[in-house]
């Protein structure tokens, strides 16, 4: 996987959660713009707050992240104004 990839998902403002998928079907939620990536190693934070170690060889792919709590947003409730005689 390229590591330039990583890097444009990190370092997009304002900063939106993305998914790292590795080769042994394992996947990682970074949920934080705080990442180091090297050409030996990629550090980051995941969705628990831990900081994990991904071997550059072993990343598959990226996906972007939906979190399925977020409540949908609604558009704005039109009022009838009555008219009273």
């Amino acid at each position: 996987m390229e590591l330039e990839k990583i890097r444009k998902h990190a370092t997009v403002r304002p900063f939106k959660p993305f998914i790292i998928h590795m080769d042994n079907g394992k996947t990682h939620i970074i949920t934080h713009p705080e990442i180091i990536i090297t050409e030996t190693i990629v550090v980051a934070v995941d969705e628990d707050g831990d900081a994990v170690y991904l071997a550059p060889e072993a990343l598959s792919a990226i996906s972007r992240y939906k979190n399925p709590t977020k409540p949908k947003r609604l558009p704005p409730r039109r009022t009838r104004i009555r008219k009273t005689s």
